[in-house]
């Protein structure tokens, strides 16, 4: 059972993380309206049942077993696992509507479900005694075990983990998250000095530099100084912050670099690495953190760092106990040996 649980797990992690477009999970929540949205569902929905008949088909022929003997009960579980997962969806889109600000918790409770889902499925099978075969005795069963169970881990820490810490620090600055700039007369005095600043030097540099001139420039300065001025009460002069700042997703693939090298590290027990790339990530926070006054920022850096590092040896734990690198390396061995 623990190989298909492996398969199913991994058939979960891809089917619901890495198949979904964007657009789809738009749909899901209904941004293009009802009709698109149980197109949404039912196309997620799909992709589950084609994820799970491939995993269950590629675990009958690592096992030595006839899928065809097997079609009956297999359909029953894809169709209930299936069920399952699209009446879970959508219940959290419907309540993600109606308490957005606990999406956090809904992305939590939706992927337990899942799992345990999974779980039963698998209890299911072993009481009932479904999909019973001799098992062959097979070492390199064990070996590509390491290997899926090594995959799960490193799907989980690239867009669950993600996601994941995005939706945790929505939620915990949820309070103290800023949404717009208002520009002040503060910042336009700035502005404004900067700008006097600039005019200044072009008239100290200007060699035909007269009395007549400097008086013509400051009094228009002046003038237009005062009319923005005037004028900034009777406008709306905020920004939107998320308009005002584009995101190349740069931050999101050092993330999944950071994790993934944390994740090899721990696994081969190269602590020292692990400890030096912390060290190279805490010294460049700190020179992006003293150049700021902003302490939302700082919190929320913080906070993301330290919540992704917990899943990352978290996870990493977890899988380290049920891979063993040894018998992962003898494996990988048999398959190499041949070709050298």
């Amino acid at each position: 059972m623990f190989y298909l649980a492996i398969m199913l797990v991994l058939a979960h992690l891809i089917a619901d993380f890495y198949t979904q477009s964007k657009r789809m999970v738009g749909d899901k929540a209904g941004e293009r309206g009802k009709k698109y949205a149980w197109c949404g569902h039912m196309t997620h929905a799909g992709e589950h049942l084609f994820a799970f008949a491939i995993a269950l088909i590629w675990w009958f022929y690592l096992m030595g077993g006839d899928v065809c003997q097997f079609i009956k009960p297999i359909s029953y579980l894809g169709i209930s696992y299936v069920a399952i997962h699209l009446v879970t969806d959508v219940l959290k889109e419907s309540f993600k509507k109606k308490f957005p600000q606990k999406d956090f918790l809904f992305f939590i409770v939706d992927q337990i479900i899942h799992f345990l889902t999974i779980l039963v499925l698998l209890v299911v099978i072993k009481n009932l005694g479904l999909l019973q075969f001799t098992l062959p005795e097979n070492e390199h069963v064990k070996g590509m075990a390491s290997i899926g169970v090594i995959i799960c881990g490193l799907l989980i820490l690239l867009k669950p983990v993600s996601l994941f810490v995005e939706k945790f620090l929505n939620m915990a600055m949820l309070q103290t998250r800023i949404s717009h700039i208002k520009v002040t007369k503060s910042h336009l005095s700035r502005a404004f000095e900067d700008s006097l600043k600039n005019k200044f030097d072009k008239l100290m540099d200007d060699p035909d530099c007269s009395q007549e001139k400097v008086n013509t420039a400051f009094t228009e300065y002046k003038t237009r100084a005062e009319l923005i001025v005037r004028e900034l009460p009777n406008i709306d002069v905020s920004i939107e912050t998320s308009e005002a700042f584009s995101s190349n997703k740069g931050g999101q693939w050092i993330g999944y670099v950071e994790r993934v090298m944390i994740f090899t590290f721990f696994l081969f027990g190269q602590f020292t690495a692990i400890a030096a790339i912390m060290a190279i990530k805490t010294a460049f926070r700190f020179n992006d953190l003293k150049d700021d006054n902003d302490s939302h920022r700082s919190e929320y850096i913080m906070l993301g760092t330290f919540i992704s590092l917990f899943a990352t040896f978290l996870i990493s734990l977890i899988i380290k106990h049920f891979v063993s690198v040894g018998e992962l390396a003898k494996f990988i061995d048999t398959l190499i040996k041949p070709y050298m």
